[in-house]
């Protein structure tokens, strides 16, 4: 059964905004609830989302992706069935539908890391396997590449593989959360260091989210890409790493086994609504016993009394970010909460400003002036980590590092 088509258009011409459609979740956050909330019921003990919608009954599960635009971009990273275990979570879980740091790192992948306002320099090392098993910084403190050669390689801005897209989607089943995820399918759940990243959070409360009934949009734009014009050459300690002292293993020990190739410009935007119930049944007895002895009689009597009582709690969860501003909404209230109506309208508004994302992240390449028809500064590049629209770090392994393909094959190498 095909769910009905709930598309959300983004137009990169005329206003440059992104134009409503029909979604279930579109209604609630551009219409004003009522304070009592009488539309909202439980049917046959599963929650039915009701608010301001009259939605037709849905399969088990859907998912509707609408990519409206999309300019010849690299190939995604593939998803690899892994195990993922983060901080917050006690067991591991098996997903095949979410990635990890580590499963792509062993395929020798290109990362695309979840990031957030730290800036980081092009030409910094990392390592993959600190990042997945510690809380230690995985950045290297300092390069492996020549300083002069870093300093004096050309960093260039490419609007030509950027793309933009809308998800929609719908379940109702407490173990269905993958088709809610954020664009980095949970990329960084298990990695320390973007624990920061508000898309990271978001990815993690959604995992944990054991609710019967989800909605949520999530709306993506890419406006290109900073890169290094080319690698810059190895240091001397580095070569001499490599050809006198343990060769790439002592290599990727010491700096790590990716090196930060350039940043993805864009910003990621969603907002999940979903309810849960939860039902307390409770029964008491009390029985009284008298005895009484007087004389050579005895009397005994007794009381008995019991009484039952049940509770039903229907809860209204929401989860809610924006990589451009940095923020990130987790609620979990009860129904009829005067807290709800000041939760949805924070959801509101973060779901509004997501129209106008184009122009914002526009707005803040002109003030910090990066273009296309000029080179990109190292100052430049720490403004653009600072201003929020570096949404993602590329990662690329140091075996793609022509001077080390070299060491490969060179035959004239000593390594002790």
């Amino acid at each position: 059964m095909q769910l009905p088509s709930r598309n959300l258009r983004l137009g990169l011409t005329g206003d440059q905004r992104l134009h409503q459609g029909a979604s279930p979740l579109d209604a609630i956050l551009q219409t004003n609830i009522p304070s009592d909330y009488t539309d909202l019921r439980v049917s046959s003990g599963r929650p039915a989302l009701r608010i301001a919608v009259n939605s037709s009954r849905l399969p088990r599960s859907g998912c509707q992706t609408t990519p409206v635009l999309r300019r010849p971009s690299s190939p995604p990273c593939q998803i690899l069935n892994h195990f993922v275990k983060s901080p917050d979570m006690t067991e591991a879980t098996f997903d095949p539908l979410v990635t990890s740091v580590a499963r792509q790192a062993s395929a020798r992948q290109v990362l695309r890391l979840p990031w957030h306002t730290r800036s980081i320099a092009l030409g910094s090392f990392f390592s993959s396997e600190t990042a997945s098993a510690t809380k230690i910084d995985p950045f290297a403190k300092g390069s492996a590449f020549d300083n002069d050669s870093l300093q004096k390689t050309h960093i260039v801005f490419n609007p030509y593989d950027g793309d933009a897209s809308f998800k929609s989607c719908e379940s109702t089943s407490s173990s269905t959360s993958t088709d809610h995820l954020s664009v980095g399918i949970g990329v960084g759940i298990s990695c320390f260091v973007v624990s920061a990243s508000v898309s990271c959070q978001y990815d993690r409360h959604v995992m944990e989210n054991n609710d019967s009934s989800k909605t949520s949009i999530m709306t993506t734009y890419r406006a290109g890409t900073v890169t290094l014009a080319r690698p810059p050459k190895l240091s001397q300690v580095a070569l001499q790493t490599l050809k006198y002292n343990g060769g790439l293993v002592a290599f990727k020990k010491r700096w790590g086994d990716y090196y930060v190739a350039g940043y993805r410009i864009g910003g990621d935007s969603g907002v999940m609504m979903s309810i849960g119930s939860h039902r307390k049944n409770t029964s008491e007895s009390v029985t009284i016993s008298i005895k009484v002895k007087v004389l050579f009689f005895t009397i005994q009597d007794s009381w008995s009394k019991s009484w039952s009582q049940a509770e039903a709690d229907l809860r209204v969860t929401l989860s809610c970010f924006s990589t451009v501003e940095g923020a990130f909404v987790q609620e979990n209230v009860q129904l009829g909460n005067p807290k709800l109506p000041g939760i949805l309208q924070q959801a509101r508004s973060i779901h509004q400003r997501a129209q106008g994302l184009t122009d914002t992240i526009q707005r803040k390449l002109d003030q910090i002036g990066v273009s296309n028809d000029k080179s990109v500064t190292i100052e430049q590049c720490a403004g653009l980590c600072k201003s929020g629209v570096v949404v993602e770090l590329l990662l690329y392994p140091v075996e793609n590092l022509r001077e080390l393909q070299y060491w490969k094959t060179d035959t004239n190498v000593i390594c002790m």
